[in-house]
């Protein structure tokens, strides 16, 4: 996952993409905190992702914390916990860590 940071903390984020490639990098970043993703029928309509809290032991589905839709940034904080941020928020307040080849 890409590194990005606000000049304060650096986070893992990536930038949903409602298709079959973007569908699974969401699964391996969130795992389990991904409760369900769907995409309506309708020609414009956008894709979208509910992202929570798992809570073990727990017969019912938690409800989602954030809806992140095609677009949206889905980060990573410093203490474990997933978010969702607009890109334009995302592209004014975050800039990619570039690694440099050794």
């Amino acid at each position: 996952m890409k590194q990005y940071t606000n000049n304060l903390h650096v986070v893992q984020a990536m930038q949903f993409e409602y298709s079959d490639t973007g569908i699974e990098q969401l699964k391996g970043f969130l795992g389990e905190e991904l409760i369900q993703y769907g995409k309506d029928r309708q020609p414009y309509a956008m894709g979208w992702a509910e992202i929570g809290a798992v809570e073990h032991n727990h017969n019912l589905a938690p409800p989602a914390k954030y809806i992140a839709t095609e677009g949206d940034y889905v980060v990573k904080d410093i203490n474990g916990e997933f978010f969702t941020c607009k890109l334009d928020f995302f592209n004014e307040y975050y800039s990619e860590i570039i690694q440099k080849d050794k």
